[in-house]
């Protein structure tokens, strides 16, 4: 049986995903797209595009990043009387 030769793209948000290019948080390997610690700036529309001489299949997904909310502590007290803005006489 003779398979015929295979195309995949990967896009997100319309732009093409060069599939040599990776960074620490993502993996591109053929039919896998694999994002390791995900961050708001890997929220957007994906989609892969794969076609063969027999046609071609595409697949749509959105990924969507709740990141958590740092708070950062220190004495408010402090931090107000150094602009003045509350009354230290009482």
């Amino acid at each position: 049986m003779i398979t015929p030769d295979i195309s995949i793209q990967w896009l997100k948000n319309n732009e093409e995903i060069d599939p040599m290019w990776s960074s620490s948080n993502v993996l591109i390997r053929r039919f896998l797209f694999k994002i390791h610690r995900a961050s708001v700036n890997d929220a957007g529309f994906y989609k892969c595009n794969v076609v063969n001489g027999f046609g071609n299949v595409q697949a749509h997904f959105r990924v969507d990043v709740k990141c958590k909310i740092l708070f950062l502590s220190f004495p408010i007290i402090d931090y107000f009387s150094k602009w003045n803005i509350i009354n230290n006489d009482g």
